[in-house]
């Protein structure tokens, strides 16, 4: 879970990825949770196939970053320097960067921040694994 560690912002610099870490867990699992259900309920249901399989898998992935997008004021930004939840921007690139779907639905190359070596992964739940 180093990945939060090394995100960095204009304002807030690098982040604190201990005091982040219940929080990064609980964002990298719902995020991959809730892809799964995503991906098991459009094989459940014919309407939901009208969109190409590569069309719907992409918009599941945008839909999440608008949820995450925001204009925040410097305030907050100081604030979340000492909260346990990490801003948007950085939930949502932490999350991305730790989704072995998100790299595979978008072909990221083998080398970008999104494709971590098997072997630096570690097995959570049922059959999805997060960069430690």
């Amino acid at each position: 879970m180093d990945v939060k560690s090394e995100l960095t912002g204009d304002f807030l610099g690098k982040l604190d990825g201990k005091l982040t870490l219940r929080e990064t867990i609980a964002d990298n699992g719902g995020l991959n949770i809730a892809y799964r259900a995503y991906r098991d309920y459009v094989q459940a249901e014919a309407e939901a196939t009208k969109y190409t399989k590569e069309t719907g898998e992409k918009m599941f992935w945008i839909s999440h970053a608008q949820l995450r997008c925001a204009k925040n004021s410097d305030e907050y930004l100081q604030f979340l320097l000492t909260d346990e939840h990490p801003s948007g921007r950085h939930r949502l690139i932490g999350a991305v960067q730790n989704s072995v779907d998100f790299a595979k639905v978008f072909n990221c190359p083998v080398d970008s921040l999104t494709h971590e070596p098997e072997q630096e992964m570690c097995f959570v739940g049922n059959r999805y694994t997060y960069s430690m």
